[in-house]
């Protein structure tokens, strides 16, 4: 059986095959912090009634870490506001709560983010008169990326849904890619067959489809939407919805003609 092996170094194991899964989404549940905590106050602020506003106060943890968090930026607008043109403050506080108020009740979008993490949007309420207290779990950027804790549905295939992803805003740059290894200088380098630019295409066939989704993922991984691109005599297979990483890359496989597996792309 043919090995594969990372263009980055280090090796990959073998050859992966993978089985469909029933009633996969099951198996992805939101992690609970995924929403924020709100705990109510039981206290009315009479000076905030008479004003006609609303405070909540924000502490902010990091999911998965105990590193304690620095915000970036901070703010609450009524979910009917927009963010003004000059964005919103920074908190002034050196502690990591923060304090934001509001001239009106209501749902409000709570934003939060700073350095190295998603910009996090919850749907708030707040209430005139009260100081509350918000519990918000922020997620770094790689992580929300990779959806590493299920906050965003997975993309995995569904019924009734293709296997095969052709829409152009997932497979220009698979196809971009394919063109760059159909130079004779590129074939050279990881000694690849012959073929050249008109032998790359964007693959329809359900047939072809279903048979690279489970090449290019894990064993036991659900069914998967895959854009897949004819080389000549080679396939080059990527799930955009779903995709597998090394590191802070995503990962492309490139298969022979027999569906034997070559090397991976990091990109």
């Amino acid at each position: 059986m043919l090995g594969r092996f990372m263009l980055a170094g280090g090796l990959l194991v073998s050859l992966l095959e993978s089985a469909p899964a029933q009633d996969w989404a099951d198996r992805f549940p939101p992690a609970p912090e995924c929403r924020s905590e709100v705990r109510l106050s039981r206290t009315q602020d009479s000076n905030l009634k008479a004003a006609g506003r609303g405070r909540l106060i924000v502490v902010p943890h990091l999911l998965g870490d105990t590193t304690p968090v620095t915000l970036g930026r901070a703010g609450l607008l009524p979910v009917t506001h927009r963010i003004p043109p000059g964005g919103l403050p920074r908190p002034s506080d050196s502690t990591p709560t923060v304090a934001l108020e509001s001239d009106t009740g209501g749902p409000h979008a709570l934003h939060l983010w700073g350095t190295g993490l998603d910009h996090l949007i919850d749907t708030v309420e707040v209430r005139v008169g009260y100081t509350d207290t918000v519990v918000a779990w922020l997620r770094t950027f790689v992580d929300e990326y990779h959806n590493k804790y299920n906050c965003r549905p997975r993309g995995f295939r569904r019924a009734g849904e293709s296997a095969c992803v052709t829409d152009s805003l997932q497979t220009t740059r698979m196809l971009e890619t394919a063109n760059r290894y159909a130079k004779p200088e590129s074939q050279k380098t990881f000694r690849l067959p012959a073929f050249d630019s008109s032998q790359v295409a964007l693959v329809r066939d359900e047939k072809t489809c279903l048979r690279a989704a489970p090449l290019y993922g894990e064993p036991g991984d659900p069914p998967r939407r895959v854009v897949v691109v004819r080389m000549g005599p080679l396939y080059m297979v990527y799930d955009p919805y779903e995709p597998l990483s090394a590191g802070e890359w995503n990962i492309y496989r490139l298969f022979d003609r027999r569906w034997r597996p070559l090397f991976d792309i990091m990109g």
